[in-house]
C-alpha cells in the first residue's frame, strides 16, 4: 500500500473525492487484493501514529521498515 501511496495514486483518488470504498475498489483491482482488506488499509493504515488497537494495528503500513524499503527501491531504480 505504501508503494501505491508513494506513486501518487492515493492523492489522485482523494482529489477525485471518492469514498474509501470506491478508492478500495480501484486499488484492489490494481494490486489484485481483496477489496474489504484494501479498504481497511485505507481506513486504518494511513495514520501518523501506529494505532494501539491490535485489530487496527495490523493495517498500519507507514512503518519505518516499509518506508525504508520503498525509498531504497526507488534509489536503486534512480527514481528518488
Amino acid at each position: 500500500m505504501i508503494l501505491v501511496d508513494k506513486l501518487g495514486i492515493l492523492d489522485y483518488l482523494q482529489k477525485k473525492e471518492l469514498t474509501k470504498q470506491k478508492q478500495a475498489k480501484i486499488i484492489s483491482l490494481l494490486i489484485n487484493k481483496d477489496e474489504q482488506n484494501t479498504r481497511e488499509f485505507l481506513t486504518y493504515g494511513d495514520q501518523d501514529k501506529e494505532p494501539k488497537d491490535p485489530e487496527k494495528k495490523k493495517y498500519f503500513y507507514k512503518t519505518l521498515k516499509n518506508i525504508d524499503f520503498i525509498d531504497n527501491l526507488f534509489k536503486e531504480m534512480n527514481l528518488s
